[in-house]
């Protein structure tokens, strides 16, 4: 799943794989989100400072919306 920082320092979900900005990728497990999100890999990843209120309260609705079963499509 990728994380896309735009050019105006925006972080979001990039659902279409498309979007021009520098990307970050995590898998499906909420695991795994839930480590970049609390450890800053995405802020190391994506080379920003700190990710806004907004930005991690979208990520973390995307993250708990994800399941174990989830895990799956990354296979």
């Amino acid at each position: 799943m990728r994380i896309v920082r735009d050019q105006h320092g925006r972080v979001a979900y990039d659902s279409t794989n498309k979007r021009a900005g520098r990307g970050a990728y995590l898998c499906h497990s909420p695991e795994c989100w839930e480590k970049a999100l609390k450890r800053r890999g995405l802020e190391r990843a994506l080379r920003i400072d700190t990710l806004n209120a907004e930005d991690v309260a979208a990520l973390q609705k995307i993250a708990d919306t994800l399941t174990e079963d989830d895990m799956e499509k990354d296979s």
